[in-house]
């Protein structure tokens, strides 16, 4: 059972976002293997591949309308734009494809008030 901290009643925790179509989905719905084409073989081609593609923030991809979509996976590979969550959530599920140990992290900065998602992966070793 969690039981907070002193000073942590006040945490929030991410655990749904909506989507490009306006439906909201748990996080862990995003997360799907996706099979990267064959040429790229290894994390650093796959990494490069995800950073090679456009970082537009929502207000640009839906033109103004909305803030803080989350992409599905299918639709930012096609679009080939996205920004932060959309970046870490392709990539994450090409890891994941590769049979990588992938993870989604939510957080924030030291000190900050904006919210970042990254990918962590874990190592056997």
């Amino acid at each position: 059972m969690f039981t907070p901290q002193p000073g942590q009643c006040n945490v929030k925790a991410v655990i749904s976002a909506e989507d490009q179509d306006t439906n909201v989905h748990l996080l862990c719905e995003y997360l799907s293997p996706v099979l990267p084409p064959t040429e790229l073989n290894d994390q650093g081609k796959i990494a490069r591949m995800v950073r090679m593609m456009q970082w537009e923030d929502d207000d640009e991809v839906f033109g103004g309308a909305r803030t803080n979509v989350w992409q599905s996976p299918n639709f930012f590979l096609e679009l080939r734009k996205g920004d932060f969550e959309d970046h870490a959530l392709a990539l994450c599920n090409l890891f994941l494809g590769m049979g990588l140990d992938a993870y989604i992290a939510i957080g924030r900065l030291p000190g900050g008030i904006v919210q970042h998602v990254w990918v962590m992966t874990r190592e056997p070793n």
